[in-house]
């Protein structure tokens, strides 16, 4: 016989253990746009410690939570990457974009870190990601993570291919064959309609 009551209550069953787990697709995080991050510029404003984020989000999240004017080399950022430091540690030095140059410019910065809490200490890389989620949901784009924007940087990128071996150095993108093949497959698909349409148009021509 089993229990059914604890200290004087009925036990109530979860029924949410006889659920099997399953496995649910997706395509993982959102690959923010340019709309989309100008959107975050009209809702929190150029001063904002927001925008200030965005502007340095070439870099992982537990990068960013370091990253600070010490790490400043005249127009380069110079920093060793936090990610397997331990293993193997990787030293980068990344030029500053001049849109990047623009947002530090208009936030005057007292931390050590660019991006601090209210109480002026440098953020957990945890909740430095949660604290970037709650911006973007703020703006009306709760689908985009700090991720995205590492995202929508490597598509732009590979649309780019002439610049692309020399970010992927700076910026240890290891998977930015996979943003390459998706703008492969635009661009051809884009050569294909045009060819496509000029042989149509030739045809109605010659009619």
């Amino acid at each position: 016989m089993f229990d059914t009551r604890k200290d004087g209550k009925a036990i109530a069953p979860n029924i949410a253990r006889l659920v099997e787990p399953f496995a649910v697709h997706t395509d993982g995080h959102a690959t923010a746009t340019p709309e989309e991050l100008a959107e975050v510029h009209r809702n929190h404003g150029m001063r904002s410690k927001s925008l200030l984020c965005v502007a340095i989000m070439m870099f992982r999240v537990s990068d960013v939570s370091q990253l600070g004017p010490q790490h400043r080399r005249r127009d380069m950022f110079k920093l060793r990457l936090f990610k397997i430091c331990n293993r193997n540690p990787h030293d980068i030095e990344i030029p500053i974009h001049p849109i990047t140059e623009a947002v530090l410019a208009m936030n005057k910065v007292t931390d050590l870190t660019y991006i601090a809490t209210e109480f002026g200490r440098p953020f957990f890389i945890k909740s430095l990601g949660n604290r970037i989620s709650d911006w973007f949901c703020r703006a009306g784009l709760g689908h985009l993570t700090a991720h995205s924007v590492r995202k929508g940087l490597a598509a732009d990128v590979a649309h780019n291919r002439q610049h692309a071996r020399g970010d992927v150095r700076l910026a240890r993108w290891k998977d930015l064959k996979i943003y390459t093949k998706n703008a492969d497959h635009a661009r051809l698909a884009g050569r294909r309609s045009h060819e496509s349409t000029g042989t149509a148009s030739a045809r109605n021509c010659w009619r």
